[in-house]
């Protein structure tokens, strides 16, 4: 009934499962079709046969609560008028269940047919495809998407708001809307459901803790960001980087940073903030990381891992390249970073 007044759909108002599984245990409700009244003077005899005390929640009378108000003065003038109610509601419960199983069915149908698993972005769905559906399964496709990543379902404004922004963006824009702790995205014709860098970094490893137990300098933790890290290389291949979860790696290569020079300097690493720039070349003027990433086919808008020394301009940018402004380090065998953060690699799905 509370349910019904707060305007949930089939699915909300499918009441409480006689049978369900989670967590590998599973769960039986005999007594969820037996009235309260039969269901008292019972519990009142075991609990007396056990010599254990029959406790009752006192605030299921309180009526500062919904289920108190609508217990002690909703359903005794309802069931005055309407005496079988308690059937009726039982039946629209049923009734509503199967709908909602019906309804599962085809946006699993649905979405079997837009989704790709990508090995990195996990499930992305075509934004084409999505478009072609009525506007009732594309809301339908969204709900159980989101119900599928463990988010809650937004109100039918912010559901009608979400698919209108989606329906009608050009395709040159780059689509980002925000759903609690996850965030919808669209990029390059397919739809992104992913977790926000907030809630990532919630569910991460603290990184001041990893940094004192890997004997690296600790950092301290801004709230909403991530602060950049400073790091000394000592000619080591392989240099992880705590705070952000991944690794540099190091390689020898004929042309790049000079390895005497990028050891004599600390060595910050961070996220990108926005409105970076670096220039490839001497003689090349500096451009935006966003664009250089763009055509390197990194997704936009996730902050790629950039790293850059202190004190200057020179950097050197995970699929993008070094910048230039650091000695050449002619005729000799010089330090490259091949690879960014391990795990943190930003190809656009293919």
């Amino acid at each position: 009934m509370i349910r019904l007044l707060r305007g949930a759909g089939p699915t909300g108002l499918g009441a409480m499962r006689k049978r369900r599984e989670q967590g590998g245990v599973r769960y039986h409700r005999p007594w969820l079709g037996v009235e309260r009244a039969t269901v008292l003077p019972v519990a009142a005899r075991l609990a007396h046969h056990l010599a254990i005390p029959l406790v009752e929640d006192p605030s299921n009378q309180d009526r500062r609560h919904a289920r108190g108000a609508l217990r002690t003065a909703v359903l005794p003038a309802v069931a005055a008028h309407w005496p079988g109610y308690r059937q009726t509601l039982a039946r629209l419960a049923r009734v509503c269940a199967e709908t909602a199983a019906v309804l599962d069915e085809v946006a699993i149908a649905d979405m079997a047919l837009l989704r790709d698993s990508h090995p990195r972005y996990g499930t992305t769905l075509s934004l084409a495809g999505w478009r072609t559906l009525s506007s009732a399964r594309r809301a339908l496709v969204l709900r159980h998407w989101l119900a599928e990543a463990g988010a809650p379902m937004p109100s039918e404004a912010r559901l009608d708001q979400i698919c209108h922004q989606l329906d009608t963006a050009a395709v040159d824009r780059q689509v980002l809307l925000q759903h609690g702790e996850h965030r919808l995205r669209v990029y390059r014709g397919r739809i992104l459901l992913e977790a926000s860098p907030a809630a990532r970094g919630a569910r991460g490893a603290d990184p001041v803790s990893a940094a004192a137990a890997s004997g690296l300098p600790t950092v301290s933790v801004a709230t909403g960001l991530v602060p950049d890290i400073e790091l000394s290389w000592g000619g080591e291949r392989r240099l992880p980087v705590p705070g952000l979860g991944g690794v540099l790696c190091f390689e020898s290569a004929p042309v790049g940073v000079d390895p005497a020079w990028l050891a004599g300097a600390p060595l910050r690493i961070g996220l990108r903030r926005g409105r970076e720039r670096l220039r490839q070349g001497g003689d090349r003027p500096s451009r935006s990381l966003k664009n250089l990433y763009q055509e390197a086919g990194s997704r936009l808008g996730a902050p790629a891992p950039a790293a850059r020394l202190a004190g200057g301009d020179a950097g050197v940018c995970r699929r993008v390249g070094a910048g230039c402004a650091h000695p050449p380090g002619a005729g000799r065998a010089a330090a490259a970073l091949a690879a960014g953060c391990a795990g943190r690699d930003r190809r656009a799905p293919t």
